[in-house]
């Protein structure tokens, strides 16, 4: 399990490879990054965070 903070979005990531973050509308649960992110670009600035990378 690893927790931190990307563009201001509190997140843990799960050893199974699924994440929570606290997006605006609340905390949400997703099976991976990369659903984290279709999320994040369907929303658009619903939900205010920027993806460059892995974390770090």
């Amino acid at each position: 399990m690893r927790s931190g903070i990307i563009g201001g979005m509190a997140y843990t990531l799960y050893s199974d490879g699924s994440i929570e973050a606290e997006l605006p509308m609340g905390t949400v649960r997703f099976n991976s990054l990369a659903e984290l992110q279709e999320h994040v670009t369907r929303t658009g600035a619903e939900a205010d965070v920027e993806f460059s990378g892995p974390a770090q």
